[in-house]
């Protein structure tokens, strides 16, 4: 059973408002509720690492704070959602980028972005 979109839409509005301990409950919840969706889960896994931990050099950072990546943000999910369908079947990994950077803008600014200079 595929994670449904709005719950990875829960679990990155609440890291992003800087609800760090609520994002980590989310994401062992879906863990727990999807434990088939595994590579799905460790994509969310990562960006909720590498949020955390501000890691500048993640995907999320470098598409958060790098204009030129923003404004290709649509190239670089149509990418992540052939690498998806590519692998024989659906590809979680790559299907949770996908859905990722397809909510972005859809998302609570990142608290953390406040901290981050261009």
């Amino acid at each position: 059973m595929a994670i449904p979109i709005a719950e990875t839409r829960q679990l990155l509005s609440t890291l992003f408002e800087g609800r760090i301990t609520e994002s980590e409950r989310i994401l062992n919840t879906l863990k727990n509720k999807y434990p088939s969706e595994s590579r799905y889960l460790k994509a969310l896994e990562g960006l909720v690492l590498s949020y955390v931990n501000d890691d500048h050099d993640s995907l999320l950072f470098r598409v958060l704070t790098r204009k030129e990546l923003w404004k290709r943000r649509a190239e670089i999910r149509m990418s992540m959602e052939e690498k998806a369908r590519r692998e024989g079947g659906e590809d979680g990994f790559f299907k949770a980028w996908s859905d990722i950077l397809g909510l972005l803008d859809k998302l609570p600014r990142p608290h953390k972005l406040e901290q981050v200079k261009d």
